[in-house]
């Protein structure tokens, strides 16, 4: 592997350049620079105990053969250190004999040294004695005291010696003491444990543990790396711990790489996390091309994220120089990429001028028309005509001034900022939402418009219609959603306009980048005010839904049917609690006074023969599938129908189970369509008058193929009916 710096500057810089920023910087709050492992380091070592893996010798204690390793109990034991370590020149056993050690006394023993636990309380007093003295014989010396002082009072029964293991452990970095294998770094020879190194590296685990020629030698030589990261990633093995303060940014990044290669995956995380915190408005360019060159994803999206948002100021920066025209391209072809087009071009032609010997026309060029100067104002196309790049290329001046785009063509930039609301902030707290300093401006007629402060890439609206309480009432409004860059041009996002929606709307479009947002009510049954609760860019939430002609299609774990989304039963009847069969299943609940109330008495119902059940969705989503669980258990049988509407007039059939018997869990899966009501008619109950439904959901929380199968109860496969069904 090359040297980072020396990978950075190859990769950022055109010919002729050797300039470069190093990176990264510290960052300034220090809140991430200690890694602190020993707990894992622990961890490691406790679970070598009584294991095979790696184990270099079998200790025979009566007739028990228990697997070890050499180095784990040398560490520990005077005793085993003389028999294992005492003198290189003889061959190792692979057995040691330890016929007179009391075998359950023992195995508590080895299980301190791997674990540095005991509980003496579980001991009766005569074992504690004999366990005593068999930690003196082999030698133990920390047990010596703890020991004699619970003998004493039976106190402090609980003996913790991790940290005790922990500094055995760290006593043995680049040791020769009981060292089994050398690791050649160039001339450096590193002293090493076998054991130590596989029991937290996977490369280390296969290489010793395998038919490799090289296992079993006493020197591996090691490349690919600096002595420094190599000693790093040393330290880190022995000790658990890294001051990444201490370090410079190129050792971090090969740190991160070796770290990888060698299959220390507890260190990937935090090694990320650190280098995410060091970009910076000087280092951007490097590190984007650091993570380029090894393939880490998440920090090129993060580096390409900071340069995005703060696409201004990595332009000024001296490391913008160091980019080559693909990597620069790449840059300024990016829709996130939000910057005024001037301040790009200006940028472009420092870049130009400073490797302008290197440069042939065709580069140039393609550099140069990634520009979009069609967003340009009049004013900015009359400063980039009269700059000498433009007036003495005529090609390139054909390019700016033979624009013929259309404004409803134009390809605009914005910002992406992930899952930030763009029109509410939190206070210091940040528990209260305040309104930002965004304009809302509230229209006459049913219509609300909202302005952002930047063009933004959005893919999620969230409003709020009139009367979100009054649960009882039915009020319905309808309305379009429509959205502009420049208040000329508008294109309908959201057309509800023909549904009957209430209370909160959950919508989603298709990301788009937008600066105006226009709210226009179409129908109601009350004074419509509409209210903006969200807008932003939803990356937690988005693979749970897809967008199919303007409406939500709802997948597998998203439920719409829920009192949660704002889902209302309209008709039919609620035992002890509100909108009960639309509740958490498995939640708590309580009544009035604060007792908590058993969610299997919360129900809905009708009587037979007398009214239905209607849930109404906060808007209409595309449906093919939902979940019901019938009162009673497995003690009761039910008849039902199952039907769907879009406007609460025409209705067409789900599921018409008059016939069969049902209980418990009801799956019904169907043809995709846009459902907006659902009502269920019970029209049979084995054990009294009236149909209760306990919980339901739309889509079915459970994954249903195409055969109609899944794990927890029959499926009813059904199609779309074009005709009503008679009620």
């Amino acid at each position: 592997m090359m040297n980072y710096f020396l990978v950075i500057i190859i990769l950022c810089s055109t010919p002729g350049n050797s300039g470069y920023k190093t990176l990264p910087t510290p960052p300034s709050d220090h809140s991430n620079e200690l890694i602190d492992h020993t707990k894992v380091l622990v961890e490691f070592i406790s679970k070598l105990h009584l294991s095979n893996r790696c184990s270099d010798v079998v200790l025979v204690v009566g007739k028990e053969r228990l697997p070890a390793h050499r180095i784990i109990l040398a560490s520990h034991s005077e005793y085993f250190r003389r028999v294992f370590f005492e003198d290189d020149k003889k061959p190792h056993k692979s057995e040691v004999n330890l016929s007179d050690a009391p075998v359950s006394s023992f195995e508590i023993l080895l299980k301190y040294i791997y674990t540095g636990r005991i509980n003496l309380g579980d001991l009766k007093s005569e074992e504690v004695f004999e366990f005593l003295r068999i930690s003196d014989y082999f030698g133990i010396s920390n047990l010596k005291l703890p020991l004699h002082e619970y003998l004493k009072n039976h106190r402090n029964e609980h003996i913790d010696h991790t940290d005790v293991l922990v500094e055995f452990i760290k006593n043995l970095y680049l040791s020769d003491r009981c060292s089994d294998v050398v690791l050649l770094v160039g001339e450096e020879r590193l002293p090493a444990h076998r054991i130590i190194l596989a029991s937290h590296s996977e490369y280390f685990r296969r290489f010793f543990s395998g038919d490799y020629e090289e296992a079993h030698k006493s020197k591996v030589n090691l490349s690919g790396a600096s002595i420094t990261s190599y000693k790093l990633l040393l330290r880190y093995i022995y000790t658990g711990q890294i001051n990444l303060g201490d370090l410079q940014g190129g050792e971090v990044v090969e740190l991160l790489w070796i770290s990888d290669y060698y299959g220390i995956l507890n260190l990937k995380h935090p090694l990320h996390e650190y280098l995410k915190s060091t970009i910076d408005v000087e280092n951007a360019w490097s590190f984007l091309a650091m993570t380029r060159t090894y393939k880490y994803n998440d920090l090129e999206v993060e580096s390409l994220h900071f340069i995005d948002n703060h696409a201004s100021e990595v332009l000024q920066s001296d490391d913008f120089l160091s980019l080559t025209s693909e990597v620069l391209r790449d840059i300024i072809i990016r829709d996130t990429f939000y910057c005024t087009e001037l301040d790009i071009f200006r940028a472009v032609c420092r870049w130009i001028k400073k490797h302008q010997n290197n440069l042939d026309h065709n580069t140039e060029m393609n550099v140069l028309s990634a520009i979009r100067y069609p967003l340009m104002s009049t004013k900015e196309l009359a400063e980039v005509r009269l700059t000498p790049l433009v007036k003495s290329n005529k090609s390139l001046h054909d390019i700016i001034f033979r624009n013929t785009s259309s404004p409803d063509k134009l390809q605009y930039r914005g910002q992406l900022k992930p899952n930030v609301d763009l029109i509410h902030r939190p206070d210091q707290s940040g528990l209260i939402r305040e309104p930002s300093n965004t304009p809302v401006i509230n229209g006459i007629n049913g219509s609300t418009t909202i302005t952002l402060r930047d063009p933004s890439f959005i893919n999620y609206i969230v409003i709020s219609l009139p009367g979100v309480d009054w649960l009882d009432e039915q009020r319905y409004y309808s309305y379009y959603i429509e959205v502009s860059m420049d208040q000329n041009v508008w294109f309908h996002v959201i057309d509800h306009s023909n549904y009957n929606c209430r209370s909160i709307q959950y919508l989603w479009i298709k990301p788009r980048i937008v600066r105006y947002i226009h709210i226009v009510g179409t129908k109601s049954t009350a004074k419509a005010t509409f209210e903006f609760l969200q807008v932003k860019y939803n990356t937690k939430e988005m693979h749970e839904v897809e967008i199919k002609n303007g409406l939500v299609v709802p997948k597998y774990g998203y439920n719409v049917a829920s009192s949660y989304m704002y889902a209302f039963v309209i008709k039919g009847e609620h035992h002890l609690m509100s909108q009960s069969m639309l509740n958490i299943l498995d939640d708590d609940h309580y009544d009035r006074v604060g007792n908590k109330i058993d969610r299997f008495n919360m129900y809905t119902y009708h009587y037979l023969q007398s009214g239905c059940i209607v849930i109404h969705l906060a808007h209409p989503y595309i449906l093919s599938s939902m979940r019901f669980l019938l009162w009673g258990g497995n003690d009761q049988f039910y008849k039902y129908t199952v039907e769907d509407s879009i406007d609460n007039q025409d209705w067409k059939w789900i599921a018409h189970e008059s016939k069969e018997l049902k209980q418990s869990w009801q799956v019904l899966k169907f043809t995709p369509r846009p459902i907006l009501y659902i009502r269920i008619t019970g029209v049979y109950n084995s054990a009294g008058n009236d149909f209760r439904i306990l919980y339901f959901e739309a889509p079915a929380q459970v994954i249903v193929d195409d055969r109609g199968k899944n794990n927890e109860t029959d499926v009813i496969m059904t199609e779309a009916s074009t005709s009503n069904p008679v009620v």
